[in-house]
């Protein structure tokens, strides 16, 4: 069962948090899987990368939310693409 996606440029995509929590993982396992597999991603395509200060109100949603890690200070939003070729779908 996959989580809810959060729609970002009208795109479903997932948080590492609900990467890990839909597949029963310890946190940062989808996090290690994506440094894995980076060079392979295409930004905008397989993710978004948001850096604090450009997507700071949408990090804080989110955060207040429970959708990513209360430690989260950069985000990235995995697409569907991205969460198969990370092989979390």
């Amino acid at each position: 069962m996959h989580s809810k996606p959060i729609i970002y440029r009208g795109v479903p995509c997932y948080s590492f948090r609900q990467l890990d929590e839909d597949a029963r993982a310890a946190k940062g396992t989808a996090f290690r899987a994506f440094k894995r597999s980076e060079p392979e991603l295409t930004e905008g395509v397989d993710y978004f990368y948001l850096d604090a200060e450009q997507g700071r109100e949408l990090i804080e949603r989110l955060r207040e939310s429970g959708l990513i890690y209360r430690s989260t200070w950069n985000l990235v939003l995995v697409t569907g693409s991205g969460r198969r070729r990370l092989g979390l779908d």
